[in-house]
């Protein structure tokens, strides 16, 4: 879709059910292995609408179970009230699992207002391990 000398944008051929399709940016030379994946849910001019949408999204994020090589995986994070007076909120999951088969990778449920419109997101991306010591002890 788009090539800089940082990264490239990748039309994503995963498709949530009633969405637009994402992006997956590769940061970096391909050797890096350095991925990213963004979906846009929502854009619209009324917080209320936004903010009922945020809540569903996020419930059905924190409900979203799968198997990853024979490993069960969850997603965990706390649920935080968006408030209108912030131009950005976000909530972080952590991918759980038994045997930590997927390491150093968060979701990331964002609301954000962008020139009078919210816009609600869902990234996949990789974190350092300085993000995995301060989350190791959130287990639910």
């Amino acid at each position: 879709m788009e090539q800089e000398i940082q990264f490239t944008n990748y039309a994503c051929t995963l498709k949530i059910k009633d969405e637009l399709p994402g992006i997956i940016t590769q940061y970096g030379e391909a050797e890096d292995h350095v991925y990213s994946w963004k979906n846009v849910l929502l854009e619209t001019e009324n917080f209320e609408e936004a903010k009922r949408k945020f809540h569903l999204y996020y419930e059905q994020i924190r409900k979203t179970t799968t198997i990853v090589k024979g490993s069960a995986i969850r997603l965990v994070a706390d649920y935080t009230e968006p408030d209108d007076n912030k131009k950005f909120n976000d909530i972080i999951f952590d991918i759980k699992s038994e045997d930590d088969v997927i390491k150093n990778a968060v979701i990331d449920l964002s609301l954000q207002n962008e020139m009078s419109e919210w816009k609600i997101t869902v990234s996949l991306y990789g974190v350092d391990d300085e993000h995995e010591a301060k989350q190791g002890d959130t287990d639910e």
